[in-house]
């Protein structure tokens, strides 16, 4: 009989853990998806984890800080999915062997990011775009990536991404 209750009490609690969990992906979701998609886009997202596809990485507060300001310079007036794209794209890149290890050092290498060549990294953003940036960069960090694994992005027609595997708004993300 206890071992019963034991069982019945451990579901019971998986099931609120995981209600719990859809409740904050439907928000996370809702808000990342409200500008450019259709209701039932946000709930396929709820339902099949769809960007749910890369082991979360564990950041300082600066570098939150830095990619924040970062992911604020390069996705002004895109979507917000590309904000959480373009924060994904740089933590693939410090899983990578062909880049550096650390968000400055990604950021700051030779790899031409316009925010960085132009030196306007995180100049006029106002705070609404901050959180939103930082709200991107907390669900990159925890592990979605809408690029599949891309290590490059850039807006339409700028760059030779050699291989596209995500478009969002006027940018593409690829190898």
């Amino acid at each position: 009989m206890k071992k019963r209750f034991l069982y019945n009490l451990h579901i019971m609690l998986s099931c609120v853990v995981i209600l719990a969990s859809l409740c904050l992906t439907a928000t996370v979701c809702s808000a990342a998806y409200a500008k450019e998609a259709s209701v039932e886009k946000i709930i396929a997202c709820v339902a099949d984890g769809k960007y749910k596809n890369s082991a979360s990485v564990v950041l300082t507060q600066g570098e939150k800080a830095l990619l924040c300001r970062f992911v604020s310079a390069e996705c002004q007036d895109e979507p917000y999915i590309c904000r959480i794209a373009a924060a994904a794209v740089i933590l693939n890149r410090m899983k990578s062997n062909g880049f550096p290890n650390g968000v400055e050092k990604v950021i700051f290498s030779s790899c031409g990011f316009s925010s960085v060549l132009s030196n306007t990294l995180g100049q006029n953003i106002s705070e609404e775009e901050l959180d939103l940036s930082m709200q991107a960069v907390r669900q990159a960090a925890a592990g979605e990536d809408p690029t599949g694994g891309a290590l490059y992005f850039a807006r339409e027609g700028e760059a030779s991404i050699t291989s596209i595997n995500f478009r969002a708004g006027g940018m593409v993300f690829g190898w």
